[in-house]
């Protein structure tokens, strides 16, 4: 696997799985309009950062270079988008869209 693919794999692992994590461990009734809130400007601010050609805020892991991050900032910004996408759909979606957001994201590993 080349250093590319190292990143996206380590970055949706851990992505995926804090989203699962928070799903067992909150009571979403609770927390629902706050979710919705913070998706709805999530992919705003991602859509505008893809817009503007700006970096992407995904959290790398550490000891990531500056350069492997910038020379894959597009994937990077594609990846954030997507994940915020699945956020919702676990949430407030569809079995079916659930699926498609996760098949869309683990994609961008091959």
């Amino acid at each position: 696997m080349n250093p590319q693919q190292q990143l996206l794999k380590s970055i949706i692992d851990k992505e995926l799985q804090e989203i699962d994590d928070e799903l067992v461990t909150e009571d979403n009734s609770d927390i629902a309009d706050v979710v919705k809130f913070h998706i709805k400007h999530g992919i705003r601010d991602v859509e505008q950062r893809i817009a503007d050609n700006e970096e992407a805020e995904i959290e790398c892991p550490h000891g990531t270079s500056n350069e492997l991050k910038q020379s894959m900032n597009a994937e990077l910004l594609n990846l954030e988008l997507n994940l915020q996408y699945y956020y919702r759909a676990r949430y407030f979606g569809t079995q079916e869209e659930q699926i498609n957001y996760k098949n869309k994201i683990l994609a961008m590993l091959s």
